[in-house]
């Protein structure tokens, strides 16, 4: 069994049930890398939250609009952290550079030496 956010484990069981034709509760626990017990459980809740249905005909669930937009929500969010954490590694790696350049232009004698 695999131990992930509950933002993770939604994000595999929309993943898994983006079909138009439905998929079994079996085939989501296997496209996703949770238990059953965990797939099930977040199955009946994304069911309560109007973000999947089930199909009785079909025998399979279903991502309905509403989790459609969750998911794209999530990706977004997801790629500004990327884009931000990116930006900020690169601020943190100019603040470096300078810290380092400061530090070999100064002498013992307590002064700048001017370049």
């Amino acid at each position: 069994m695999k131990y992930g956010s509950r933002t993770e484990i939604v994000r595999s069981i929309l993943y898994a049930a983006n079909k138009s034709q439905g998929t079994s509760r079996t085939r989501l626990m296997f496209k996703s890398p949770f238990s059953f017990n965990q797939v099930r459980e977040y199955l009946r809740e994304l069911q309560e939250n109007g973000l999947m249905d089930y199909e009785v005909g079909k025998r399979g669930y279903r991502m309905i609009e509403k989790g459609r937009l969750l998911l794209q929500l999530q990706n977004k969010k997801e790629q500004i952290i990327y884009y931000l954490s990116n930006k900020i590694y690169l601020y943190y790696k100019l603040l470096l550079s300078l810290i380092d350049k400061a530090t070999h232009n100064y002498n013992h004698s307590n002064e700048y030496i001017i370049v």
